[in-house]
């Protein structure tokens, strides 16, 4: 009723078998070298954030 048979969405709004794009982390965006997520993280985790 919802939905139609033939298109599989995945969590993320996604289609399921469709060609993947090389994912764009925020170091890149930013033009970056070192990582800004795992920097995020290790912020949060000492509680500096």
């Amino acid at each position: 009723m919802g939905v139609p048979e033939g298109s599989k969405v995945q969590a993320g709004g996604r289609k399921a078998d469709g060609p993947k794009k090389k994912e764009v982390t925020r170091s890149i965006k930013a033009g970056l070298q070192f990582p800004v997520g795992r920097i995020g993280r290790y912020l949060k985790k000492g509680r500096y954030a």
